[in-house]
């Protein structure tokens, strides 16, 4: 997550908007939707496709730039050591 962060900054203040985007996605993915997420190994989020993506690249309150979701992309990959994966992303599954 910090290697993420480091290479591509995100901004604190889209927090709230990328927790709310993964809830959605992911609370009811255990069967259940609690406002937890049980099971995030079992949820098909990919930022991709999932966030709000800012038009013509004008940032915005709501909407995600392209670095942004790089950032999005790179704090959900899996952990990798000599190119072996040695934890999943925690995100999608396995």
């Amino acid at each position: 997550m910090v290697a993420g962060l480091a290479k591509t900054p995100f901004p604190a203040a889209k927090l709230k908007l990328l927790a709310d985007a993964e809830y959605a996605k992911c609370d009811a993915a255990d069967g259940l939707q609690d406002g937890l997420v049980s099971d995030p190994l079992h949820c098909d989020f990919h930022a991709d496709r999932d966030l709000p993506q800012c038009a013509n690249g004008v940032d915005g309150a709501n909407c995600f730039l392209p670095s942004e979701i790089t950032a999005v992309n790179l704090i959900h990959s899996d952990v990798m050591s000599q190119g072996k994966r040695i934890f999943p992303d925690g995100l999608s599954a396995p």
